[in-house]
């Protein structure tokens, strides 16, 4: 079996953490767009809610 070759992980990180009022405004889109899938939108409120 041939070896499987992945290219290297780049990691990049902000420099600054997202604030409460970005975070909220980010849920508020992500409650309010219809044009999002449901389970995207529900994924999205939770990662935002809880993490």
């Amino acid at each position: 079996m041939p070896r499987l070759t992945l290219p290297p992980a780049v990691i990049t990180q902000d420099p600054e953490p997202l604030h409460q009022h970005g975070r909220l405004a980010i849920l508020r889109r992500v409650l309010n767009d219809d044009f999002l899938p449901l389970r995207a939108r529900v994924a999205a409120a939770l990662v935002l809610l809880y993490a």
